[in-house]
């Protein structure tokens, strides 16, 4: 059986700006959004702490800014995997210090 969470989309274009990405915080009641680019493929993830940090502490404005500009990119970003355990996803947490770990499935 499926979750009722499992037709949401959580996810936002890189080329969004920040102020439509903490829409979608606030309409899903999430703390983080997965980016994606031109052709749908996964580009990063963008969180609450990013806008905290590098929005709102700095002044920027969210309507002028464009999610690609403070979202962690893929080069950097940790996922999990179906297969992965909770211990395992923990591991990957814990070892970088993050608190969002996006689940990829290949298929």
């Amino acid at each position: 059986e499926k979750s009722c969470y499992f037709e949401m989309d959580f996810t936002v274009p890189e080329e969004a700006t920040v102020y439509e990405a903490v829409q979608k915080f606030a309409a899903y009641d999430v703390g983080c959004l997965v980016t994606t680019d031109a052709n749908g493929d996964i580009s990063g993830v963008i969180s609450e702490r990013d806008y905290v940090s590098k929005i709102a502490l700095l002044g920027r404005k969210s309507k002028e800014t464009k999610v690609k500009e403070i979202s962690t990119k893929t080069s950097n970003l940790m996922v999990a995997h179906p297969e992965d355990s909770v211990d395992d996803c923990m591991q990957k947490m814990l070892s970088k210090d993050i608190r969002h770990l996006p689940l990829i499935d290949e298929e």
